[in-house]
């Protein structure tokens, strides 16, 4: 239901395919902007949960957390011709360091966030970022 869901981000991405992009905690919807209508039209919706969303202008990249520490990523490049699904991966995180655990209890989660991630592109190719501060590690 529409009730339980929230606005997380929305971006622009200039491309013929889909101009304009809106993220939710239930998912992405690609929209085209009709200039002679003043309107939006809904091109392509995927649902699934989402706790954060990182976009690179540059790119055409929008990347998609999920699970329970939010570093399962599901990502989207809009290109000019399709919005293409890339490849679900997972964001192996470091375990938490001088973390005191109380007798019965079970050790603290991290979970990633979006300061994490990074898009860089390095001799014409893509690649994700993970930076990990505590460990002082890029992956």
């Amino acid at each position: 239901s529409r009730s339980r869901w929230r606005i997380l981000s929305f971006h622009w991405t200039g491309m013929a395919v889909s101009d304009f992009v809106v993220v939710t905690t239930a998912g992405v919807e690609f929209y085209l902007f009709s200039a002679e209508k003043r309107a939006l039209r809904l091109v392509k919706h995927v649902t699934q949960p989402v706790a954060w969303a990182l976009y690179s202008h540059e790119t055409r990249l929008l990347f998609l957390a999920s699970g329970s520490q939010d570093n399962v990523i599901r990502a989207f490049q809009v290109q000019p011709l399709s919005v293409v699904r890339l490849p679900r991966f997972d964001v192996q995180l470091a375990p938490m360091q001088n973390a005191p655990i109380a007798a019965g209890q079970q050790k603290p989660r991290r979970s990633l966030q979006p300061s994490n991630l990074t898009v860089a592109r390095l001799y014409s190719m893509i690649f994700c970022v993970h930076v990990e501060p505590e460990l002082q590690e890029i992956h």
